[in-house]
């Protein structure tokens, strides 16, 4: 489980943890339920997951990709700058 900051309007809530209440459940089941509907429903949820970390190569290689196509126009040669170079305004 992984931990995850939300800000909402307090009265509403407020009106969402009553319910909960009332239906005897929790706020985090409640979000984990919701996080299921995004997705499209049980199955679909199970597909996005198995496909995250495939999703997570494209964006690297993509990534990568652009900055080898940067590499053609700067030059990264050469002695490192110094931290007063860096600073230097």
């Amino acid at each position: 489980m992984e931990k995850v900051n939300l800000y909402a309007d307090s009265r509403l809530l407020d009106a969402v943890r009553c319910r909960a209440i009332e239906e005897k459940t929790t706020l985090n089941d409640l979000f984990s339920r919701w996080m299921v509907e995004y997705l499209g429903g049980e199955e679909a949820a199970e597909q996005a997951i198995a496909a995250t970390p495939e999703l997570h190569k494209q964006q690297v290689e993509r990534a990568m990709a652009a900055i080898d196509e940067l590499r053609k126009y700067i030059d990264t040669s050469g002695p490192k700058p110094t931290r007063d170079e860096m600073n230097a305004r």
